[in-house]
């Protein structure tokens, strides 16, 4: 299976690299390789041996299936995966024979900016899973999860704290590190998030400086307007977010990247243009657009996400988005196609 390109480096070719480099523990210790695949568990953290998991022969058969170019059972049974719409084009990329190189870890529900240590029905976000279904009894394992995942940091090249929760809410972050011991690894390990900028204010930036050598921040905003923010994100926070993004294009270096994050749905895809004018007036380095999907079916907005009465309309705004981000060399990318209905779109009745 493995291709070696050069000395010293591990390579695969396939046209998904998730299988083969990426492990993704969520915030009840289930092990997968991705998002979407969610409801495919490939172990526990709490019960399993992490790279007993990895090298299982449920993982080694998605790792042959995508090999061979067909999207393997789970990533098939996932209606969200983006490559029911994009065409499966394999290419090269680095991988360990022995270990996942891109490792992402999840916290809990109950950890949140909104809800404090207790969440309350008034959620951050309109596409939250927490709007939606959400367990309120979950128990908070991160401490446990940290110590399983230790020993595999040496091998680590991308770690990522995600999930529903704010990762920097109450510095949590910085407190995995400490568990972790992310400071012995920081110079060859690339640090990944998805937030929503307002707990990332001006202290948290420096100490993040301090204690993370490179990162790629995603900055999640769904919108170009206090308006539409606060339609989407029920907070009046879009100014703040807007001036905590400029603090950190101040502060940071090259080894931090920044991208910024937009769902794109009936509230706010008027503002796909607009989304890319603040991007460049930004000078962040790449912004990506994606129609919010349901999450696996779990995410019931069917009045608003992409169907077939509305998909002229994000087809339209997505051209125009398109051509200004070319025109400023702004690295502009769509998750999936905004002018194809996704399957799991399809049996929607609106």
């Amino acid at each position: 299976m493995l291709k070696y390109i050069q000395e010293g480096a591990n390579y695969e070719e396939a046209f998904c690299p998730l299988p083969y480099t990426k492990m993704i523990i969520n915030a009840y210790g289930d092990i997968t390789m991705c998002c979407h695949i969610g409801s495919e568990k490939l172990g526990n953290v709490l019960r399993d041996d992490l790279l007993e998991v990895w090298k299982s022969k449920k993982a080694e058969k998605i790792r042959k299936d995508t090999s061979n170019n067909v999207l393997a059972r789970p990533c098939s049974n996932a209606p969200n995966c983006p490559f029911h719409m994009k065409k499966k084009i394999p290419f090269s990329f680095e991988v360990d024979p022995d270990y996942p190189i891109y490792l992402e870890i999840c916290l809990p529900a109950t950890h949140c900016n909104i809800g404090g240590k207790k969440p309350t029905s008034k959620t951050a976000c309109l596409m939250c899973i927490r709007s939606h279904s959400m367990p309120w009894d979950q128990i908070d394992i991160t401490d446990k999860i940290c110590e399983k995942i230790k020993p595999l940091l040496p091998h680590i090249k991308k770690f990522c704290v995600l999930g529903i929760a704010e990762p920097f809410w109450k510095d949590e972050v910085f407190r995995i590190f400490e568990m972790i011991n992310f400071k012995s690894y920081k110079d060859n390990i690339t640090f990944e998030t998805n937030h929503n900028v307002t707990c990332f204010g001006e202290r948290t930036q420096d100490r993040f400086l301090k204690e993370v050598c490179k990162s790629n921040l995603q900055f999640s905003l769904d919108a170009a307007t206090p308006e539409t923010y606060v339609k989407i994100r029920r907070l009046d926070a879009y100014d703040l977010c807007i001036k905590n993004l400029k603090s950190w294009m101040k502060k940071k270096n090259f080894r931090h990247k920044v991208t910024i994050w937009n769902n794109i749905n009936m509230l706010n895809v008027h503002e796909m243009k607009q989304m890319v004018q603040v991007a460049i007036d930004l000078n962040v380095e790449s912004i990506y657009m994606l129609p919010t999907h349901n999450q696996n079916n779990k995410v019931h907005l069917s009045e608003i996400i992409i169907n077939e009465k509305n998909v002229h309309i994000f087809q339209k705004n997505s051209i125009e988005a398109m051509e200004l981000a070319k025109a400023n060399k702004l690295d502009l990318r769509y998750v999936t196609p905004f002018d194809i209905i996704p399957p799991s779109n399809k049996k929607l009745k609106l």
